[in-house]
């Protein structure tokens, strides 16, 4: 006979996203997600430098096209131009379980590119205080 025990996780009040520059978020992790996780996704290049704003929102649904209403910023990345041969911008989320958030942009090129990805940028922001 075997047994497993599935221990308690703390999970995400709201779900968490990438302010796009067009003014819609693409979700990246529903909300009552699991913690600790890691989320990506890809979005298109920019030839100029930018913000990109993590934000959790009320509500997950589709994973994107969502507007920003009731979004509240969990952390910005100033992002410089990417290289112009860049075929999209890798965004990663990791949240830990006591709630430090980890992000970074990855510059990534065409498959069978002998290019290595870029990293752009990358902040850590600690648990918030009890």
């Amino acid at each position: 006979r075997q047994s497993a025990r599935i221990e308690k996780r703390p999970l995400l009040q709201r779900a968490l996203g990438v302010l796009l520059a067009d003014g819609s978020v693409h979700v990246l992790a529903a909300a009552r997600s699991a913690m600790p996780l890691a989320c990506a996704a890809a979005v298109a290049p920019t030839s100029s430098a930018h913000v990109l704003r993590v934000v959790e929102l009320a509500e997950s649904g589709d994973t994107r096209g969502r507007n920003a209403d009731g979004a509240r910023g969990v952390l910005e990345l100033e992002v410089p131009p990417a290289p112009q041969d860049a075929v999209a911008i890798e965004v990663q989320v990791n949240v830990a379980a006591d709630g430090a958030v980890a992000a970074s942009c990855t510059a990534r090129f065409a498959e069978g590119s002998e290019k290595e990805p870029v990293l752009l940028a990358a902040v850590d922001v600690p648990a918030p205080a009890d």
